[in-house]
């Protein structure tokens, strides 16, 4: 019988243990909410995370981020805040009323007061620039703690530990600095394998600074609220840093048999030590798992594009054609409606085309795959190599360097250059260009991202194709300025403002009015009989 990896049998003992502790449902809801109400919130909250693109497992706690940042705008006060933040979240579905108890409220009411404290005791020393509830670093740490609360996160945290075990042993990483190359480790783990975004990064690398941050304790509190601004500035510098991306992408590429492991132990988890003990069942399970992983792809890639077509059109069309109508009614004299159609329909179509290019993994995936899961489950019978990636600044001196990159400033000529030239021949006004040339970026970026999560099961590296580079040349520059343009046109989603302050907010209260009025009306009836 093979001895499998016992930091891994570690691992899968916190997987029942958090099973065995999950809440039961026969305990009594803190929260009832009126279905028609429900649905109304239900309803908008559909379209309003429609609205701001984020990976589907960050939805729930981005809305807990949206509704913590509004209540605390609209100064509401933090001991009504809890109960509140608890109702909408189960208006909208992201939580059922019968997952949450008074145990619960309790709890995002000692973390809200926390945060207040903290907020309160840095402003006392004034080391923090910004001593605001609402401000974004505080909100966003809240919000990933609260989440923390409703839905428990110790599977994922063991398994992320045991992840970065096996990579701080089989991986060095060529880098001057001990301790920020084993943090820059962790990142990329975070990044690769849960798709981390930055309030999560942020408050991962709190606990790691701060261990004991959970306990709640007023001495913890004091000791962050006294060190906020230098946490802050060295958390941010982390996520940061240059090199961040670079060995992301290295990581990237040996993260899938974690992922494939993660989902045999949650789908295992009572048989999981019986099947690590016999090899061949082992392979047989996870094979099972990665065949059924292949068939999700093109569910998963339908549902992306879907949202990103939604997103694009909600957020960036309509803004994009109260621009060009205008221009060609009284700048041009007239509507030019071949410009017009083809920025109507050019995101749904490019997005199509390049979910035709995107296969499943084929059979060497899959045996590559296994190899690299027996590596993992079973150190002791596999041959144990380390790997060294090196962290460099540039591989080049400074001439060539200096050549390399006005050839890649060449690039944005050369693609842009072409581009222009190709709609002035189709009789693009000014406008017209601008809205296409801001949809070709956008939806190529996004397109990019969605390829990238489609392909995050292959294992084995791709052969390039000899037009591969040609393709490079021309798509780089337009991906980089899509990148561009997404990050900084979420920072000024005019839609986004008039949908939380203007609709959200009367929405929101007209509602829970609504279910005062139901609850006074039922006691009235209940006094009756």
């Amino acid at each position: 019988m093979v001895s499998s990896n016992s930091y891994l049998k570690k691992v899968l003992r916190i997987f029942r243990e958090d099973n065995s502790n999950s809440k039961k449902h026969d305990i009594e809801s803190a929260i009832t909410v009126s279905r028609a109400t429900s649905a109304v919130v239900f309803l908008y909250e559909r379209l309003r995370s429609a609205m701001e693109y984020q990976e589907e497992h960050l939805v729930r706690r981005w809305a807990i981020e949206r509704m913590l940042r509004r209540l605390l705008t609209i100064r509401t006060p933090l001991a009504e805040l809890p109960l509140l933040l608890a109702r909408e979240l189960v208006w909208s579905h992201y939580i059922d009323s019968l997952e949450i108890t008074q145990e619960d409220i309790k709890k995002i009411a000692t973390i809200v007061t926390k945060y207040a404290q903290v907020v309160t005791i840095a402003k006392k020393h004034r080391k923090y620039p910004n001593p605001s509830l609402s401000s974004d670093w505080i909100v966003s740490l809240m919000s990933v703690e609260i989440d923390r609360i409703l839905y428990s996160p110790r599977k994922i945290d063991t398994y992320l530990e045991f992840t970065y075990h096996w990579f701080s042993q089989h991986i060095k990483i060529d880098w001057d600095n001990d301790d920020e190359k084993e943090l820059l480790l962790y990142i990329a783990i975070q990044r690769s394998l849960v798709k981390a975004d930055i309030p999560h990064l942020r408050y991962q690398l709190l606990k790691l600074y701060y261990p004991k941050w959970e306990d709640n304790t007023p001495e913890m509190t004091d000791r962050v609220g006294r060190n906020f601004h230098v946490l802050t500035a060295t958390i941010d510098m982390l996520i940061k840093h240059p090199q961040n991306d670079k060995l992301l992408n290295l990581i990237k590429r040996r993260i899938s048999p974690f992922i494939i492991l993660y989902s045999f132990l949650e789908r295992n988890t009572d048989k999981a030590e019986e099947l690590l003990e016999n090899p061949l069942k082992f392979e047989h399970a996870v094979k099972t798992i990665v065949d059924q992983k292949y068939g999700e792809i093109r569910n998963k890639l339908t549902r992306g594009i879907t949202r990103s077509i939604i997103y694009i059109f909600l957020t960036k069309m309509v803004i994009a054609l109260l621009v060009e109508i205008p221009y060609d009614n009284f700048v041009a004299g007239a509507v030019n409606y071949l410009p017009l159609a083809t920025n109507l329909l050019f995101p749904p179509v490019l997005m199509y085309l390049v979910s035709l290019f995107i296969k499943k993994p084929d059979e060497g995936n899959t045996l590559l795959m296994l190899k690299h899961l027996k590596e993992i489950a079973y150190p002791e019978t596999e041959d144990a190599t380390v790997e060294t990636i090196r962290l460099k600044k540039h591989r080049f001196g400074k001439v060539l360097y200096t050549i390399v990159t006005l050839i890649y400033l060449g690039t944005f000529v050369v693609s842009f250059g072409l581009i222009f030239m190709t709609l002035e021949r189709l009789s693009f006004n000014l406008a017209s260009e601008g809205v296409f040339l801001f949809f070709l970026c956008v939806v190529s970026f996004f397109a990019y991202r969605i390829s990238l999560s489609a392909h995050e099961l292959i294992v084995e590296e791709g052969r390039e194709h000899l037009y591969a580079p040609l393709i490079d040349f021309i798509a780089l520059p337009i991906l980089w300025v899509g990148r561009w343009l997404s990050k900084g046109f979420s920072r000024l989603n005019f839609m986004i403002i008039i949908m939380d302050f203007l609709i959200e907010t009367p929405l929101k209260t007209f509602v829970g009015v609504g279910e005062e009025w139901q609850s006074f009306v039922k006691d009235k009836k209940r006094e009756l009989a």
